[in-house]
């Protein structure tokens, strides 16, 4: 795993971290954007993949069916600039449980 912190906002409110080659997570200390995915001690996180153009729309579909997220937006790469595109996914959960994949079996 990487952790490497790759941008801190000037009032410290939010931080964005690249966990691996392809995924990135920007935390929202204090939760402006109402992504609802905070819990009791971790603030609130959108996801950024990177991935080839053609590959976007795969990952889209896997996301929707087995990470149950309802919007992801495919853009420029902003954070993870060695690939093609980046989905932007708010609102996934950090946790895996019985009902969807979390941010931790991403990164595995």
């Amino acid at each position: 795993m990487v952790q490497q912190i790759i941008k801190t906002s000037p009032h410290g409110s939010f931080k964005v971290t690249q966990l691996c080659e392809n995924v990135v997570i920007c935390e929202d200390i204090h939760n402006k954007q109402k992504w609802g995915n905070e819990t009791d001690t971790k603030p609130a996180f959108t996801v950024y993949v990177g991935c080839k153009r053609d590959e976007a729309s795969g990952y889209i579909k896997t996301f929707q069916t087995f990470y149950r997220i309802e919007w992801c937006e495919v853009r420029k790469p902003k954070y993870l600039n060695d690939f093609e595109v980046e989905i932007k996914i708010p609102g996934m959960q950090r946790e895996t449980d019985t009902y969807a994949f979390g941010l931790d079996y991403l990164v595995d």
